[in-house]
């Protein structure tokens, strides 16, 4: 996995608002496996859009993105997008509180 990181993307975790409960900060670890997901999926660019993806904004303004009121994701709603290539589910896995998983049509 450390191939994957390049000086882009380390800008991504530079500005985080964090969201501690207990201990658990779940923002970073929200927005490492978004990145992840993103990286694995965008060779060549084909996301038809990816505004905010793996900006300084919060992963809640990111588009296809939902957030609770904590700052944590719940609805991933990607489908009709274009979305190529193979990632982990596993890395999706890390969004705790996800309840909406769309990335029909791709």
């Amino acid at each position: 996995m450390d191939d994957f990181w390049d000086d882009d993307l380390d800008g991504a975790f530079s500005s985080v608002s964090d969201y501690d409960d207990g201990g658990v900060n779940y923002t970073v670890n929200e927005r490492e496996a978004l990145v992840g997901f993103y990286a694995a999926t965008t060779r060549g660019g084909s996301w038809a859009n990816d505004q905010g993806w793996t900006s300084d904004a919060s992963v809640c303004w990111w588009y296809g993105i939902m957030c609770d009121e904590a700052g944590s994701v719940t609805h991933l709603q990607l489908g009709d997008n274009s979305i190529k290539g193979y990632f982990e589910g596993g890395s999706l896995a890390r969004l705790a509180n996800l309840t909406v998983l769309d990335l029909s049509d791709n």
